[in-house]
């Protein structure tokens, strides 16, 4: 510990006190390049990442994981007021102009307090769990690729693996206190199993006649009811499969098209391929009946806007472009349907797990009540 800071809460008050002062902010993009060696190494990082994927999923994802790597070394890089550290931070801005390598990352005291900073800066603990994992794996592509250019050694490397395995840690355990906490919060607010059967009886009713009038040569109302359409199907399939937004966004016409039948041809199972979980659990599935699939294939015929269009998406706009915030869609249909509690996908997405979870505990109540029947103890 230097002359100047005593003990450790101290150096956090010091900590606390640079929040005003760093380059980055939360949600808002990075300025211009300052010429640091860093941005070229999380740029190259951003392109690994990437790879061949070009879904706009996968360059949130991988600019997002950039970004990480961009406020932890921007962190790294701010003076921390201890002169007797700054030996030990090569890499600190002490004197002007760019950095050439990446030797301030091996400044362990500094690395101890990231968390307490981000916590400052408002992130929520899951996102500094995430944060300090794509560090991690940072810092992985920094030993296999910069190891040179860095001037890092392998035990510079360790040391700082070392440190995040023990801050993930740390951090864990207040992520199980806030998600029991956000549990009770969250299911409080939820669609009720009552409302989502009302929107389903309703969408069967709804959607056959949004065809009809779109199909009408009447045109002061086709953007409304085209979008209260889209509405209507995403939400009816949210509710049956539980499946995310992006899932629906994503399902393409050949997907429908290419459909497996079985039961002569009254239930289909559609595969998505593009979707948020693809590459960890691969395609989604959605089984339909054949009414329900009826509906899929008019969409993939544009008989709901302009039937020249030949759309890529099976959920496509008046002008077959993709659809964009599939959120608002779903609020209007909801709302169409007579009901007033906010909505999103994701909230229909754990209403269904939730009502799954009840009812498989239920069942095992049920089962456990007849072993207690047939074979007492």
């Amino acid at each position: 510990m230097s002359r100047g800071l005593t003990d450790e809460s101290e150096y956090d008050e010091v900590v606390e006190s640079q929040v005003t002062r760093v380059r980055v902010l939360k949600g808002v993009p990075m300025q211009g390049s300052l010429g640091h060696f860093y941005e070229s190494v999380a740029e190259d990082y951003r392109s690994y990442r990437l790879g061949d994927k070009t879904g706009r999923k996968d360059r949130e994802n991988a600019q997002n994981i950039a970004r990480h790597c961009l406020v932890f070394c921007a962190y790294m890089l701010e003076k921390d007021g201890d002169e007797d550290d700054q030996e030990h931070s090569v890499g600190s801005p002490a004197a002007a102009g760019p950095t050439n390598d990446l030797t301030f990352l091996s400044n362990i005291k500094r690395l101890r307090h990231f968390p307490t900073y981000l916590r400052a800066r408002g992130y929520a603990v899951t996102s500094v769990r995430n944060m300090l994992i794509s560090i991690s794996v940072f810092l992985n592509h920094v030993q296999n690729s910069f190891m040179l250019q860095s001037r890092l050694s392998t035990s510079d490397i360790g040391r700082a693996h070392y440190e995040l395995k023990k801050l993930r840690s740390d951090i864990n355990r207040d992520i199980m206190a806030r998600q029991q906490q956000f549990k009770r919060v969250k299911t409080s607010t939820l669609p009720q199993a009552s409302d989502e059967v009302h929107f389903l009886d309703t969408a069967k009713k709804c959607i056959p006649q949004l065809f009809d009038s779109l199909i009408s040569e009447d045109t002061t109302t086709v953007v409304t009811d085209h979008n209260l359409l889209i509405g209507y199907i995403m939400g009816y399939l949210s509710i049956i499969s539980g499946h995310r937004s992006t899932v629906l966004t994503e399902m393409e016409a050949s997907d429908v098209m290419d459909a497996d039948s079985w039961n002569n041809g009254q239930l289909f199972q559609l595969l998505v391929g593009s979707h948020k979980t693809d590459l960890t659990y691969g395609h989604a599935f959605i089984v339909l009946e054949d009414f329900e699939m009826i509906l899929l294939q008019k969409m993939c015929r544009s008989e709901c806007c302009n039937h020249g269009i030949q759309p890529l998406f099976v959920f496509h706009t008046i002008v077959g472009s993709p659809v964009y915030k599939a959120n608002k869609y779903l609020a209007a249909a909801w709302r169409d349907a007579g009901l007033d509690n906010p909505v999103t996908f994701g909230a229909i997405r754990s209403s269904v797990a939730t009502q799954v979870n009840e009812a498989s505990l239920l069942f095992k109540v049920h089962l456990r009540w007849m072993e207690g029947v047939f074979f007492p103890l």
